[in-house]
């Protein structure tokens, strides 16, 4: 594992997600190729999705037009990683 996909991992880890988001795809602008850093920008998608879930499970009062909008994106990335 290179220090790049260590460095993501440790921030998804860390419960950093936000973070590790914008710094996984600043990474992928330096390093396009890497699959194994995109492997990790796609853990950290997984992570945004199961916080989604999580949180519409536990909010009666969820907008379902807005959460389907967000995981809709959130597959959207995931499917451009190409993995």
């Amino acid at each position: 594992m290179s220090n790049l996909t260590e460095e993501i991992k440790n921030l998804r880890k860390a419960g950093r997600i936000d973070e590790a988001y914008s710094r996984g795809y600043e990474l992928l602008k330096q390093h396009p190729n890497d699959k194994f850093l995109a492997s990790s920008v796609g853990w950290v998608l997984y992570d945004k999705v199961k916080k989604l879930v999580d949180t519409a499970n536990q909010s009666q009062s969820i907008d379902a037009e807005s959460s389907v909008s967000q995981l809709k994106e959130i597959l959207g990335e995931y499917y451009k990683l190409k993995l």
